[in-house]
């Protein structure tokens, strides 16, 4: 989900918040968005509710940037966000270094980033010494005008699985995706990714034009990745915090599906999964 839902369902909500001409529609389109600003550099990883959001290995500089959170968020209630921070030869977490670590939560309520009300700052603990790792969470409530069905809750305890059979399991259907796109087969990718994409439109709260709009973007990006896919190399399993979802990324962090077209141009496709306790099968989050 992560790397393309963020930038396209941002993207897309921006653009249709924008669009209502009418102080009726502007006021309906009222709904409150939730964004993770955060300053870290290095090795992290940013989760909500026990799901990553976004991984960065190796990251030279700091990174100041935002994530979009709703489409993680199955309706209003008490939520989880959690940071991930490794050190490396070239990024110590020192205390001085965690001091600098800053994380706030906003919200709009017209889709609009550039109006946004903060919520809180969250704030490391206090740490004497350098630390190998830090792992924090805090939690907020969040008043979504929505309620999804969560899929997660009918999901196994991946962490309970052999991980070597897990593996093969997730790379199965990584390789099924992968053939899905590289045909070019737009209405295969969207019947799989369905729920997903329930999920993210009514987290976005979109219309039913700007809905077939949205879907037809992710559709013409399969279309144009026809025949230019390239094979999952040099990837690591991840095991979400939730121990519900898991996912492929390469050793950057990034999606291992991926095209490069004769342009040149790269297209990323995001793929979480989890096991369906009903059926053992792995689906798309």
């Amino acid at each position: 989900m992560k790397f393309l839902i963020f930038l396209l369902s941002f993207t897309c909500f921006y653009e249709c918040g924008k669009a209502m001409k009418s102080k009726q529609e502007s006021v309906e389109l009222k709904k409150k968005t939730y964004y993770l600003y955060y300053t870290l550099r290095g090795n992290y990883e940013v989760f909500c509710n026990g799901i990553s959001l976004s991984e960065y290995t190796d990251q030279d500089g700091t990174a100041i940037a935002s994530e979009y959170l709703n489409p993680l968020i199955s309706g209003k209630g008490m939520q989880t966000v959690s940071i991930k921070i490794n050190s490396s030869d070239s990024n110590i977490l020192s205390p001085e270094y965690l001091k600098g670590v800053k994380i706030s939560l906003y919200y709009s309520e017209n889709g609009d980033e550039g109006d946004l009300v903060l919520v809180k700052d969250f704030t490391l603990k206090p740490y004497n010494e350098n630390q190998p790792m830090v792992f924090e969470t805090w939690s907020f409530n969040a008043d979504v005008d929505y309620e999804n069905e969560n899929p997660l809750n009918s999901a196994s305890d991946l962490a309970k699985e052999d991980l070597h059979k897990l593996s093969e399991d997730v790379l199965n259907k990584y390789n099924e995706v992968l053939s899905i796109i590289n045909s070019g087969d737009a209405n295969r990718y969207s019947e799989i990714y369905k729920n997903s994409f329930k999920r993210e439109t009514t987290s976005m709260y979109l219309d039913v034009n700007d809905t077939q709009k949205y879907i037809n973007n992710l559709k013409s990006r399969v279309i144009a990745s026809k025949g230019f896919m390239k094979p999952i190399e040099g990837y690591k399993i991840n095991i979400n915090p939730n121990n519900k979802i898991v996912e492929l990324t390469s050793s950057k962090g990034k999606p291992v599906l991926y095209s490069i077209d004769d342009k040149r141009k790269i297209k990323f496709f995001s793929l979480q999964l989890y096991r369906s306790s009903k059926t053992g099968k792995l689906e798309v989050y």
